[in-house]
């Protein structure tokens, strides 16, 4: 029996404690002794705090597919090495008791292994003799099996083969008969290698030929399934002859059914459907197409298109020729009358079968024969007749989509190869660029004139009578010729709708400059007019006020009123060319743009936003129209300092009517409005009315209010000079003063007489409210004008020296 170490050692060393006065007892277990963590609660509390250290060590732990001794360190990494040795020494012990107990548990039957397996290696012989005997009757029986499993396998393999080989020799049979028979219906020889096809009437007969063509795709059946057989291809030269024969009566009976087409009888008809539906039986529908476009539209259309029935209008030149309508409309009469029926036909009684005689039979020869015959329509060297030549075809292409029946047969049309060819002939970014440099060229014309003119020519109708500007109107032409119908294609909306907005952008940095070019000038001349010696004031003129105005040139004013007008000018055709390119836009431009444009928010804001820039992008044109009414309006005010002298004059009378400039002071702005009245619209009139009005407002208070001031402190200086004055008198003379002197003397003021600082507030007064008339009669509302507001408020409170 093996026996331990001594557990006295073991115990003692097992059970190692670390006392410290700062960090709690760590007492590590061995595998043998229950295993449990102490409990590290606080004094405080008695919860269970989690420590940051692994579990201990046990055997599982080890035995796992997963263990890495890289991890198993990691997570002891807080553990020094001698503490982490010494846990894995504790642990080894403990695998080693752990070893020990096992081997003296099981000890005594380790012991009698070896005695209890003597005489096992007799009774393994004696049980392996019958089990090889056993294995070899087996494997006799399964090769006998085997056998018998072949043979019925070579019976089967031989079974089969003879019945493929039987139904070989049936399906050549039927082969064979149904050659035979077709030949037999066809009427054909089986004697020579010759296709021979009957004179006899009934090889025209349709309900014949529908009979041939069901046993036709039944022999047709037969040969493919029996395809690469010695046979089938020994008698491929009779079904090549067949299918030529069947071919040549298909297309015979076809063609004489043709001929009667125009009878629109029930016989004609019922014929057509069964060679057409034999046709598709036998999965020939091209054929049937081709002979319909040999027999009944090539002559036809050679008759009808053709140079001879195109127009040449008054014979400008050889090479002007125009597409004629009236060719056309015969080549849609032609499908509506004479092609009618079998377009009637495989619509209806053939639906569902590859016939596509409107493509394949009429459109293919009628692009033929326009390529062929009269390609010179496609020629861009006059954009006019190539327009009209284009605007023809397409109504025609339109008419030719309008008769297909489904949708399947339009995408048919669309993506055939002469439909894309037809199309691409027409170079229609070739045109647009024609059109563009035409456009452009006649704009550019009259945009590099860069003048301001007046254009009057009422006689030329075609310019909209609310421009006046010549860039204004060649503009508006512009955009509506890119719209018209002599211009416009429906396959360039993008690039004609594009053009749109550079024209309206070209139209707005002409202005742009001219304006700015146009107020740089003025200022200039106004500043060489100001500093020439004539206005230049002279060395003795020192005593004249500061605030008083300049008298302006008759120069300057000419200058002004120029730049004025054309300001005005500029302003209206602004206005008039928003209005009228929105107009274009409703009546024409919408209704043109394809679907998928309209439905886009996008275009609606690229024109608002054009149209918008158009306006707020320009020097502010209001602001120095009003600005130059304003400085005219306000000459007259310069008359305001007039007042004071006048009623310092000795015995004036108090007034009582405003002052003679008042009615002065708009009349600039109304000469204005009359000089200009084609050119103003009502919102223009009250927007500058407001604007000159306020201003000059502003300006009549800035005036009063400076003079109102001054009136002021002089009276009180007065007041303290004539105190001052009576005070010496009464020293002076005494008691003798109210004898020998009057009232006007004596320093006390007579109540019943105004003031002269009285007559003239009073006059002021009254020139305020006159003013307000003025700016009444001219449509301006005084009650919401805040520069007038204010201005009445400096002289509201002397509206008690009138009622006095």
């Amino acid at each position: 029996m093996v026996t331990p170490e001594s557990t006295t050692s073991s115990e003692t060393e097992e059970k190692p404690a670390i006392h410290t006065s700062r960090t709690p007892v760590l007492t590590i277990y061995t595998t043998s002794e229950q295993k449990s963590w102490p409990n590290f609660s606080s004094p405080t509390e008695n919860t269970k705090t989690p420590l940051p250290f692994p579990l201990p060590l046990n055997r599982e732990m080890f035995s796992t597919p997963e263990f890495n001794a890289d991890n198993f360190l990691a997570r002891r990494r807080h553990l020094p090495l001698d503490e982490l040795k010494k846990e894995l020494i504790i642990h080894l012990k403990s695998l080693k008791s752990d070893l020990v107990e096992m081997i003296n548990r099981d000890y005594s039957s380790f012991v009698d292994l070896s005695t209890n397996l003597k005489g096992v290696d007799k009774v393994i012989e004696e049980v392996a003799r019958p089990l090889g005997k056993m294995r070899e009757e087996v494997e006799g029986v399964r090769i006998t099996f085997q056998g018998v499993v072949d043979s019925l396998e070579n019976q089967l393999a031989h079974r089969t083969s003879i019945r493929e080989k039987k139904a070989s020799l049936q399906l050549l049979i039927n082969i064979h008969e149904s050659v035979r028979k077709v030949e037999s219906l066809l009427l054909i020889s089986s004697e020579t290698s010759s296709s021979l096809v009957s004179k006899d009437d009934s090889g025209n007969n349709a309900k014949q030929i529908e009979r041939v063509a069901i046993e036709y795709n039944q022999m047709q059946y037969l040969v493919n399934k029996g395809k690469g057989l010695p046979f089938v291809e020994n008698i491929d030269w009779r079904i090549t002859r067949i299918k030529n024969t069947l071919r040549t009566n298909l297309s015979s009976a076809l063609r004489s059914a043709l001929q009667t087409i125009k009878d629109q009888s029930n016989a004609s008809k019922e014929t057509l459907t069964q060679i057409l539906r034999t046709y598709a039986l036998i999965d020939q529908t091209m054929s049937a197409e081709e002979v319909i476009r040999e027999e009944l539209v090539a002559p036809f259309i050679q008759e009808t298109v053709k140079q001879s029935v195109l127009e040449n209008p008054q014979q400008i030149a050889p090479s002007i020729v125009i597409a004629s309508p009236l060719m056309y409309t015969k080549i849609l009469q032609f499908i509506n009358n004479d092609c009618n029926i079998l377009l009637e036909i495989t619509r209806k009684v053939l639906r569902g079968t590859s016939f596509e005689i409107l493509v394949n039979s009429i459109w293919t020869e009628v692009v033929d024969a326009v390529n062929k015959r009269i390609s010179f329509i496609f020629n861009l060297g006059n954009p006019n007749m190539f327009h009209k030549n284009y605007s023809i075809s397409m109504n025609f292409v339109s008419s030719i989509e309008n008769i297909c029946y489904s949708k399947k047969s339009l995408l048919y049309l669309r993506n055939h190869s002469t439909y894309m060819e037809f199309m691409k002939r027409w170079q229609l970014s070739v045109y647009f660029q024609l059109r563009f440099k035409e456009i452009s060229n006649q704009i550019e014309g009259t945009l590099a004139l860069n003048v301001l003119s007046i254009d009057n020519s009422n006689n030329d109708t075609q310019y909209p009578t609310s421009l006046k500007l010549p860039a204004s109107k060649s503009t508006i032409l512009a955009i509506e010729r890119c719209w018209s119908e002599e211009v416009f294609i429906y396959g360039l909306s993008h690039r004609f709708w594009k053009l749109t907005l550079q024209l309206i952008e070209r139209y707005k940095k002409w202005l742009t400059s001219t304006l700015t070019e146009l107020v740089e000038t003025n200022n200039h001349v106004h500043d060489k007019l100001m500093n020439s010696p004539a206005l230049r004031p002279s060395s003795g003129s020192g005593n004249r006020r500061s605030g008083s105005p300049v008298q302006s040139s008759p120069n300057n004013d000419a200058l002004d009123e120029q730049v004025l007008r054309n300001l005005v000018i500029v302003s209206h055709d602004v206005e008039n060319i928003t209005t009228k390119i929105k107009e274009i836009y409703r009546e024409h431009i919408i209704i043109k743009l394809p679907e998928s444009m309209i439905n886009q928010p996008i275009i609606e804001e690229s024109i608002s936003n054009s149209l918008s820039s158009l306006q707020s992008d320009l020097p502010d044109l209001s602001q120095k129209i009003s600005s130059i009414l304003t400085k005219r309006c306000t000459e007259a005010l310069r008359h305001v300092r007039s007042i004071i002298t006048q009623y310092r004059q000795p015995n004036t009378k108090p007034p009582t009517e405003s002052s003679y400039f008042v009615p002065h002071i708009m009349k600039p702005l109304a000469a204005f409005y009359d000089s200009n009245k084609l050119y103003l619209s009502d919102k223009r009139r009250k927007e500058w009315s407001s604007i000159v009005g306020d201003a000059v407002a502003v300006r009549y208070y800035t005036i009063l209010y400076e003079y109102l001031t001054n009136l002021k402190k002089t009276e009180e200086s007065s007041k303290i000079m004539k105190m001052k004055r009576l005070k010496k008198g009464q020293t002076t003379r005494g008691g003798l003063v109210s004898l020998f002197s009057d009232s006007g003397d004596n320093g006390v003021e007579d109540s019943t007489v105004m003031s002269d600082e009285d007559k003239i507030r009073l006059q002021y007064l009254l020139d305020v409210k006159k003013f307000g008339k003025e700016l009444t009669n001219i449509g301006i509302d005084i009650k919401e004008l805040k520069g007038y507001i204010d201005l009445y408020k400096v002289v509201e409170p002397y509206e008690s020296i009138q009622k006095s």
